[in-house]
């Protein structure tokens, strides 16, 4: 395992740790003030047609585990197809550059042309 390699899992490792940390802090101040707040009001005919909170969560975090496959999909297509061609493939070299010389009259012509436009002044 490469230097990086290990130093990216452990910077990974420790974040997720800290993250842990923090909600279970979380979660014990939530079941801390759940104890004294009032009871929820009983279900209406409005609210029984809609989702509960944890069919939210699993909605949203099904689509977010989607969304993260096709973007590693992704990825790995863009890595594989912009592999470096092999120095054997890689007959055909790129043409080099033309350069653009200017000519000092082109850029008198250029300069005395804006020099002698003059932005119009409006009346009031």
């Amino acid at each position: 395992m490469s230097t990086y390699t290990k130093l990216a899992a452990e910077a990974g490792d420790q974040y997720l740790a800290g993250l842990e940390k923090r909600q279970e802090n979380y979660l014990k101040m939530v079941a801390a003030t759940s104890a004294w707040l009032p009871k929820a009001p009983k279900e209406t005919k409005a609210a029984a047609s809609m989702l509960t909170p944890k069919q939210l969560a699993d909605l949203n975090f099904s689509f977010a585990n989607k969304l993260l496959e096709q973007q590693k999909a992704f990825a790995g297509q863009v890595l594989t197809i912009s592999k470096p061609a092999s120095s054997k493939s890689s007959a055909v070299k790129a043409a080099p550059a033309k350069s653009r010389s200017t000519s000092k009259a082109s850029v008198k012509k250029t300069t005395t042309k804006k020099a002698k436009a003059k932005p119009s002044r409006a009346k009031a």
